[in-house]
């Protein structure tokens, strides 16, 4: 798996987050991590896809999107991550996390 043909459909996948309504936003804290499967230059890719409360204050959500590569479910992970402010205004961006360490039995 290229992070190279990753890093965009990880960035889609947040856009299309970040148009999803607050509501549906905090109705989803607590839920199963969203689970997909999409072919990317050729190769199977698992996305999965959460939200939480980015404060105590619940000024914010926090998406992260992460994505799995076919030669080894636990260790070939990119993940992107995606502050929505708790306004009809948005967020942004940040906090670019390369390939990460390894996980355990899905666990994040």
């Amino acid at each position: 798996m290229r992070s190279s043909q990753v890093y965009p459909v990880l960035a889609r996948l947040l856009e299309e987050w970040r148009a999803r309504p607050l509501s549906v936003l905090a109705a989803l804290i607590g839920a199963p991590v969203e689970v997909g499967e999409l072919q990317v230059d050729g190769e199977l890719v698992r996305l999965e896809t959460s939200v939480k409360w980015a404060d105590d204050k619940q000024s914010a959500f926090f998406v992260e999107a992460s994505a799995y590569g076919p030669a080894n479910w636990q260790t070939e992970r990119v993940t992107e991550r995606l502050l929505i402010e708790a306004t009809p205004h948005g967020g942004m961006m940040f906090n670019r996390d390369f390939p990460l360490a390894p996980v355990s039995n899905g666990s994040h």
